[in-house]
């Protein structure tokens, strides 16, 4: 199965060879930001669900719990 590309990914092949060297820096800052807030959206999830787990009990808090663990792995990748 083929990896579907991201916009960025996407520009940076639309681009002609002469002006790409100057374009691979601003393409790869590009990409950082766009995996930054990926990750910055992560983290405002995972603490709003550590608000409401808070609150919870039994099986809805431990679903919750299992949510921000799962969170927790894909901010460390």
């Amino acid at each position: 199965m083929e990896k579907q590309q991201t916009a960025v990914e996407w520009l940076m092949d639309k681009l002609p060879h002469s002006i790409e060297s100057w374009y691979s820096k601003q393409i790869e800052q590009a990409k950082e930001m766009e995996k930054q807030q990926k990750k910055n959206m992560l983290m405002d999830i995972d603490t709003d669900l550590s608000l409401i787990e808070d609150f919870a009990k039994g099986e809805l808090g431990n679903n919750i719990t299992e949510l921000r663990i799962k969170i927790a792995k894909l901010l460390n990748l």
